[in-house]
């Protein structure tokens, strides 16, 4: 090399650190430079200090911590309940970086790897559990995250998986080995996969019945029956639970909270007074994100049967199946995380008074339930603590109706209500916090700028703050405490403004205008974002805009499949 040539040249070995790790192993098969033997239930597993402490924070700290007797010693024994077999696995892993996970010895190799601070092989078992979650071993995957700290990311999963999967889960021998702790947590998640609140009650009941609890050990039943959305248990159902209680040491507790619900049920109003009791709270029972479904409808000079969806995350419409019946001028509502549609108006029926539910589970459209009392099209409907409510609305007669309903599904029957105190059809109606909020319309003679509200708890309406301007056919949304009052159609033009009530203030004041006028189109609130779809300005309408409240200005996003007014959606 000539003297004037400056450059360095670096060299670096790919397998470097494979052929360091080989020759260590070497030497420790051999038992050459070991300075530690790790004393396991009489097995002497012969190793290096240095090559521990690489791989476990346990050994570092025990080996370089001045003071501690293993600093010094050459063998030391490791105590407790340590298995040798797994210890020398992990020992294995040290010097060749692999080990194998099995179902026969994950629980033994987490506890292990988690005392000994092994945390590449502690992930790996947290890998293995995870992707192996089953039925017969999700919850004792969830009790082995909990006590080997990691919770955060295998629990949370297996937590999943059991609500998911809810009805297997509870049939099988893990479940019933569960302790009644464990049993009230599970039913008293939100979120379950459950056909109806049956199946909670028949898990429930099975489970207390495999506990073999004897006249000397009772055993205290008020917590299961708590963790169960008891105000939609069929009355079959319920009749299993007042036969459980007899065992229970709390039965007088348990009986007060059975007559409590079953006096409660009976009357809508009552129902909303206890609201916010776990038990008269709905459970979404699929899925874990929100979505848009809009059904029925009319195009041209026909009515539609035909459903959609629309995902807020995948921002893409999918088909659902058509209902049973076309039907325009209909409302939908999520009932349970389940759907009905109710209401509207053929060309072949004239007037639809059915329900009709989507089965969730199924993808399938059932007609069910009482009829409708009053036929209705053109009108409002919501849920609230499992209860639909049905406002105003057309039914053929010379002027619009004033009347208000409310059907309890477990019940299977029609409450009348106080009527509004103004006739109206083409109105927005939506709910929020214990309130019925019913704005603009049409009366029969003019459109309407008039808002009123309905008191759930007293069975009363009264007036509040006009609209800005009349609005017939229009769209409302709650979002973030205040209504949207979108779209619509005033004495001459089709609107594309959008006007905000403070429902605290009861105030308007003006919102972002949407990017084309629309009227009879469907608003609502999903994740969090107001959408407006459809609608009729110039001709039927498909396209899709959102609002996030954060935001000033409305977003077009896809367009449904089919232009269309006069049909319904909800959020499921």
């Amino acid at each position: 090399m000539q003297k004037g040539d400056t450059s360095d040249s670096v060299f670096a070995s790919s397998d470097h650190a494979t052929t360091t790790l080989r020759c260590l192993n070497d030497l420790r098969s051999s038992g050459e430079l070991c300075d530690v033997v790790l004393d396991v239930s009489n097995r002497q597993i012969r190793a290096h200090r240095a090559v521990l402490a690489a791989n476990s924070a346990y050994f570092r700290a025990m080996f370089s911590t001045s003071g501690l007797r293993e600093t010094r010693e050459r063998t030391i024994v490791l105590r407790g309940e340590t298995d040798a077999r797994t210890i020398a696995a992990l020992i294995d892993f040290a010097y060749t970086s692999q080990i194998v996970v099995s179902h026969a010895n994950v629980e033994r190799l987490l506890a292990t790897s988690d005392c000994y601070q092994f945390v590449g092989v502690k992930n790996a078992c947290c890998d293995f559990l995870v992707e192996n979650l089953s039925p017969t071993n999700c919850l004792r995957v969830d009790e082995l995250a909990r006590t080997y700290a990691c919770a955060s990311r295998v629990a949370a999963a297996a937590r999943r998986f059991a609500q998911r999967h809810f009805v297997d889960v509870t049939k099988g021998a893990e479940f019933f080995a569960s302790s009644l702790e464990t049993v009230v947590e599970l039913a008293r998640l939100n979120y379950l996969n459950v056909v109806s609140e049956d199946d909670v009650v028949e898990a429930i009941v099975t489970w207390v019945k495999r506990q073999n609890f004897s006249n000397d050990e009772p055993i205290s039943l008020l917590p299961l029956l708590e963790s169960i959305r008891l105000a939609f248990v069929s009355s079959s159902h319920l009749a299993l639970l007042w036969d459980l209680v007899g065992v229970a040491n709390d039965f007088t507790e348990c009986r007060q909270l059975l007559d409590c619900v079953v006096s409660v049920c009976s009357t809508p109003i009552l129902r909303f007074q206890y609201r916010r009791e776990r038990w008269s709270q709905p459970r979404r029972r699929n899925g874990f994100s929100e979505v848009i479904v809009a059904a029925g409808g009319q195009a041209g000079s026909g009515s539609l049967s035909s459903v959609e969806q629309y995902d807020m995350i995948d921002r893409k419409w999918s088909p659902l199946s058509s209902m049973t019946s076309s039907r325009y001028g209909l409302a939908l509502v999520s009932v349970d995380d389940q759907l009905c549609a109710l209401g509207g108006y053929n060309q072949t029926d004239g007037f639809v008074k059915t329900m009709e539910w989507l089965d969730t589970n199924t993808g399938e459209w059932q007609v069910k339930g009482k009829t409708m009392d009053q036929p209705r099209r053109y009108f409002g409907a919501v849920q609230v603590c499992g209860l639909i409510y049905a406002v105003g609305g057309h039914d053929g007669n010379a002027t619009p109706l004033r009347s208000a309903q409310c059907y309890d599904p477990n019940a299977d029957k029609w409450y009348n209500l106080a009527p509004m105190t103004e006739r109206r059809m083409y109105a927005g109606v939506i709910e929020s916090d214990g309130f019925l909020f019913v704005v603009g319309g049409h009366n029969g003679k003019q459109r309407l700028d008039t808002v009123e509200c309905y008191n759930l708890e007293t069975d009363t309406w009264r007036s509040i703050a006009p609209l800005p301007s009349c609005r017939s056919t229009v769209g409302l949304a709650t979002c973030g405490g205040s209504l949207y009052a979108v779209g619509g159609y005033s004495r001459q033009d089709y609107l594309a403004s959008c006007d905000i009530y403070d429902i605290r203030l009861n105030q308007w004041i003006p919102g972002p205008s949407l990017n084309f006028s629309r009227a009879a189109a469907c608003v609502g609130c999903c994740e969090g974002v107001i959408y407006a779809c459809g609608g009729f300005s110039k001709g039927f309408m498909g396209s899709v805009e959102v609002l996030a409240p954060s935001s000033n200005a409305w977003e077009v996003v896809e367009s449904m499949s089919t232009g269309k007014a006069h049909f319904a959606s909800a959020v499921l």
